[in-house]
């Protein structure tokens, strides 16, 4: 799910992002001590945001640089950490899991968000790298502001496999915070979702795109789904081989969860590349005419019924649909 921009007005945060001249292979530890001997006091006491991501740090550079966090009275507002697309390891989570259990049990501060996406991170790093990074629970991500005080996580693109995925929703659970966890290409499967399921109440935020879910979990998933989830990613979870998955059970799952008694309050739903063709949309029609969200992403769904889609254009809350379609009757849509 893409971010949405930020509206004019609003605080832009101060970024202060890893920088070696001549990098030519994997960055290594003594290379971030002497790139942070080179910033300045104020830098570090201003930075919001440290971005490392792309740098490729290696083990002992993140260690170096999650333990440079941790010294008192440095980088007293950060509140995102991205260590995304470097080589991060199940060794390396170990490693810098100390550092991240003290950056989160500062009195005042810590993290908000940590993007660890595009590593090499198996299950038992994501276990230790999510307790670490959740622990304080509700107090702490209410004293760190943010989308209703929710606090971030990003794991996508690592093999995580069920066993780290549900080490996750476990660690949320645990904690007792509301979590933004963004799962994409994760290798999630039956174990993973039924552990998120169980966690839903917990998450505010979720995208699970890209992973071959079994139907019976997914339709688990997607029945449980409630307060106060707010964003849900299902980009391309159907099965392989299994093209009418969104036209049968788990459509009418989601349905059902959309109009019951106490729906998600979704602002965007995302379910591109899931076959939902007409058959799943006509299910679907109904109880998004009547849900909340801002963002729908219907593309590759070969949605074919202008009607349909019309009805959908007609929402008042709608503000964005991302579409690729081939209608039928042109004339129907208006």
């Amino acid at each position: 799910m893409a971010a949405r921009p930020a509206p004019i007005g609003r605080h832009s945060p101060q970024v202060l992002e890893v920088s070696v001249t001549e990098q030519t292979g994997p960055l290594r530890g003594e290379q971030v001590v002497r790139w942070l001997a080179g910033t300045t006091g104020t830098e570090r006491a201003a930075a919001e945001e440290l971005r490392g991501g792309g740098r490729q740090l290696d083990c002992g550079a993140l260690q170096q640089l999650v333990g440079a966090l941790t010294v008192e009275g440095a980088f007293p507002r950060l509140l995102r950490l991205d260590l995304s697309n470097s080589l991060l390891t199940d060794e390396g989570c170990m490693q810098v899991a100390g550092g991240l259990l003290a950056l989160q049990q500062r009195p005042i501060g810590g993290l908000r968000c940590l993007l660890a996406s595009g590593n090499q991170i198996g299950h038992a790093g994501a276990e230790v790298l999510a307790t670490s990074f959740f622990c304080g629970g509700a107090s702490s991500s209410t004293s760190r502001g943010g989308a209703g005080g929710e606090l971030t996580l990003s794991l996508s693109e690592n093999p995580l496999g069920d066993q780290g995925v549900a080490a996750v929703a476990a660690a949320v659970r645990s904690q007792e915070c509301r979590a933004a966890l963004q799962l994409c290409e994760t290798s999630c499967g039956s174990e993973g979702c039924t552990a998120l399921a169980q966690s839903l109440h917990r998450i505010a935020a979720l995208d699970l795109s890209y992973n071959t879910v079994p139907t019976g979990a997914l339709n688990m998933l997607v029945g449980a789904l409630g307060p106060p989830l707010r964003q849900l990613g299902l980009c391309r979870v159907a099965p392989g081989g299994s093209g009418g998955l969104f036209r049968g059970s788990t459509v009418q799952a989601l349905a059902a969860s959309l109009a019951g008694d106490s729906p998600p309050p979704l602002v965007t739903l995302t379910l591109a590349g899931n076959d939902l063709q007409d058959a799943g949309m006509r299910t679907l029609a109904a109880t998004l005419s009547g849900a909340s969200v801002e963002e729908l992403d219907l593309a590759s769904n070969r949605l074919q019924d202008g009607n349909l889609l019309a009805k959908v254009l007609a929402r008042g809350s709608l503000l964005s649909l991302s579409l690729d379609v081939c209608i039928a009757h042109q004339g129907q849509v208006a």
